[in-house]
């Protein structure tokens, strides 16, 4: 007794110099003493004031870096290296995390996933916004790097259970995996070099370096089955619509220091294989300045529950209901309409005799529609004569679709037009005003606008044409574990992608052989064409650049008739950092099948989203369909750049647009407001 009152008051002078320099990038862990000479029972400062410093807890600085190689069945072009290929490397920045886990005064389990690294830039590079992640029991919530909780919108239909609840049950242990008792020792000499053994339940084969060193090296195959004759760990097992198995195994270094042995290092190796890659990963995490509290009696009462283990409920509340639009979002004003029956029906946004001609253009994959809020907003707020939304056929060449376009502004008799192209739908409308100006009809066409235009064509469009982002996605089924309770929100996430974004939109993309990819190709004689002619119209250019991190969620959120994907994006950074606290905690808590299953969700959700990025903008602004230099209008009069803007599918519902679009129209064309 007299011991924990000590370790006790230790604890709360060590809270207080944490508190003072909590502001501190470095961890002020650094210089504490890593135990006791009695097997580390050492009270020392942690960050989290919920943890019981009274009872059991560990904590350590943790370094993580990871790669997967994915060869593929169809070759990519690399921008990178700017080269075909079917061998792709994929790595990550190498990450430094303060990491510790305890408990509660009701013994539920704690753990904190604290950056160390500086935040890169989230207009160029994939960059997480989360910069701490805390699990309470079988919950978890982000924060930003002001230590503000990140707001989550649940997703229509999405589960929103937190893989944490893999680890939430009665009787865990947060030393069970990271802290080896010295009689593993004994164990250990009783049997030669690479003898099977159980160490607190798990599988592995056991090999001695030297004489402070050991080596457990477990399967995915002995975890499985282990899992199996566990009636807690059994819960976790993939079902048969899981996603494709992967091989692999689990390496576990453990370095004996103070009575115990301490684990060093970890590295998962797995392979997995879909019908159009094999993907193989190395993750590896190394631990160091390890430091450990025990409470022995506490330890031994969770050992006692663990035969009768029962889960643990989410203290931290749930994820808030999912909003239908944005509020960046102008809805419509006002409209056209019919006639209502037994009166006429005076439109208040009628055209204006003398008012600006416009023409709205849709790009690719698209329609009229894409337009149907933003010509509501225009033909409300101003003075428009002649107002032109066509619908063209979006998978012909540019040059006949420009012929298409070129009769329907002919068919109005008037003259003057502002056209506004979005995607291919500018590259379109350069076509008309040039041929307009060569054929002495130049004042048929006033000026155009680009909006999110490939002026250099798209390196996507390149990719797509070869068939070979299809992996990609592909690769979110190892992400998705379908099939495992624990792991319903990454298996969404792959759910999502493909239905949302991948069949519902890119299919079309991937299929069509036809002239506009052609055009749509960087160098094609097409787009080489178009910048080498004169232009002598006004020309503006509006390019979005959104942070990169989860693009194709924020493509996929975009889609509908509102801006969500931003929602979208915050719930997958929710459920990503989810699995990577439950990758490393799984270690500390000694669980290699979840180990095993959030370390390769983690890692695939990272790898997919590094990959497209690699493919289609590495390095640069993108609206995640059109890298950013492609973006910029050549010999523009003006070109407006929207950091922090829209996805190329959310740009012509955004009010970032409208308000560009507002100053071009105002100061550059003199268009008068109603």
């Amino acid at each position: 007794m007299l011991r924990i009152l000590s370790a006790r008051l230790a604890t709360s002078a060590g809270m207080f110099a944490v508190l003072v320099g909590c502001s501190d990038s470095t961890s002020p862990l650094d210089n504490l003493p890593a135990g006791a000479p009695d097997g580390g029972t050492f009270a020392y400062a942690i960050r989290d004031a919920e943890i019981d410093q009274g009872d059991t807890h560990v904590s350590s600085q943790a370094t993580l870096d990871y790669l997967t190689h994915i060869q593929t069945a169809e070759p990519v072009f690399d921008p990178v290296t700017n080269q075909n290929t079917t061998e792709l490397t994929i790595s990550a920045p190498t990450e430094n995390v303060h990491i510790e886990a305890g408990y509660n005064t009701n013994d539920i389990p704690i753990v904190g996933v604290y950056e160390l690294d500086a935040t890169g830039n989230p207009m160029v590079e994939p960059v997480d916004e989360a910069r701490r992640v805390r699990s309470v029991g079988a919950g978890h919530a982000i924060y930003d790097e002001f230590g503000s909780q990140l707001p989550v919108a649940a997703l229509s239909g999405v589960p929103t259970n937190s893989p944490m609840e893999g680890l939430a049950y009665q009787g865990a242990q947060v030393t069970d995996g990271v802290l080896l008792d010295s009689r593993t020792d004994e164990t250990v000499r009783t049997y030669s070099i690479s003898t099977r053994f159980s160490v607190v339940g798990q599988p592995g084969t056991v090999q001695r370096i030297g004489d402070d060193v050991l080596r457990i090296v477990a399967t995915f195959e002995e975890i499985r089955r282990a899992a199996a004759q566990d009636p807690w760990m059994s819960r976790m097992l993939p079902g048969p619509g899981a996603s494709p198995q992967e091989t692999g195994a689990v390496t576990r270094t453990y370095r004996k220091r103070d009575g115990k042995y301490v684990l060093e290092e970890v590295v998962i190796e797995s392979e997995a294989k879909t019908d159009r890659a094999t993907f193989r990963m190395r993750q590896r995490m190394q631990l160091r300045n390890v430091k450990w509290f025990e409470n022995r009696a506490e330890d031994a009462k969770r050992r006692e529950l663990r035969k009768t283990a029962k889960p643990l409920t989410n203290p931290m509340g749930t994820l808030r209901p999912s909003v239908e639009a944005d509020t960046r979002l102008i809805e419509e004003e006002g409209g056209g309409g019919g006639g209502g029956g037994g009166g006429g029906y005076s439109d208040p946004c009628a055209p204006v005799s003398g008012g600006q001609n416009i023409l709205l253009q849709h790009g690719i994959l698209s329609s009229a529609d894409t337009w149907k809020g933003t010509h509501g907003w225009l033909r409300c707020r101003y003075q428009l004569g002649a107002e032109v939304v066509p619908s063209l056929a979006h998978l012909d060449s540019h040059s006949n679709q420009s012929y298409d376009q070129m009769g329907r502004i002919e068919g109005t008799g008037q003259g003057g037009f502002v056209v506004v192209g979005h995607s291919q739908g500018g590259l379109v409308s350069r076509y008309t005003a040039q041929r307009f100006a060569a054929q002495g009809k130049g004042h048929l066409i006033e000026g155009v606008v680009s909006l999110g235009t490939p002026h250099h064509g798209a390196l996507l469009a390149r990719n797509l044409k070869q068939g070979g982002l299809d992996w990609t996605y592909r690769l979110y089924g190892v992400a998705g574990k379908c099939g495992t309770q624990f792991l319903d929100a990454s298996c969404h996430i792959s759910t999502y992608v493909t239905q949302k974004f991948l069949d519902g939109w890119l299919t079309g993309m991937m299929n069509a052989f036809a002239g506009a990819t052609q055009d749509l190709q960087p160098s094609s004689s097409s787009i080489n064409h178009l910048n080498s002619q004169p232009e002598g119209f006004a020309r503006y250019g509006i390019q979005h650049y959104p942070k990169k991190r989860w693009m194709l969620m924020r493509l996929a959120g975009d889609l509908g008739d509102h801006v969500n994907g931003p929602d979208w994006v915050r719930w997958t950074e929710w459920a990503y950092q989810g699995l990577r606290v439950c990758n490393y905690a799984s270690i500390f808590f000694g669980q290699l099948q979840l180990t095993q299953i959030c370390g390769s969700a983690h890692r695939s959700m990272d790898t997919v989203d590094r990959a497209y990025d690699r493919l289609t903008a590495p390095g640069m602004h993108s609206d995640g369909i059109v890298h950013g230099p492609s973006q910029v209008y050549p010999n523009a009069v003006e070109n407006f750049a929207i950091p922090g803007g829209e996805s190329h599918v959310g740009e012509t519902k955004s009010k970032h647009t409208r308000e560009n679009m507002d100053y071009i129209l105002q100061t550059k064309f003199d268009v008068k407001r109603r």
